[in-house]
């Protein structure tokens, strides 16, 4: 029988899972691959470093749960076939 959750206790897991993400970004920043590339893309962008790092652990996050969800290994050199648009360009309304 599953127990309702409560509002503090999803708050304290929110919590602990953003500070996970903090420290995994922090360790992430050196890393020579894709996921340092992302943090030195963002702040040759001019994006403040604690921005910079936010952004990388929601992505690091991001990465995990694609992950776990679709049963698959990570692999660096994936490339998704999804169509994104260039980051100057603007989506239409």
């Amino acid at each position: 029988m599953n127990r309702p959750t409560s509002l503090l206790t999803l708050l304290t897991l929110s919590a602990a899972l953003a500070q996970t993400a903090a420290l995994a970004a922090v360790g992430a920043i050196t890393c020579k691959g894709p996921v340092g590339q992302y943090d030195r893309q963002r702040r040759a962008r001019g994006k403040p470093a604690k921005v910079a790092s936010v952004a990388l652990g929601r992505k690091l996050l991001s990465l995990g749960f694609a992950v776990v969800t679709s049963g698959v290994r990570y692999d660096e050199a994936f490339e998704s076939k999804r169509k994104i648009a260039p980051q100057n360009q603007q989506l239409p309304c």
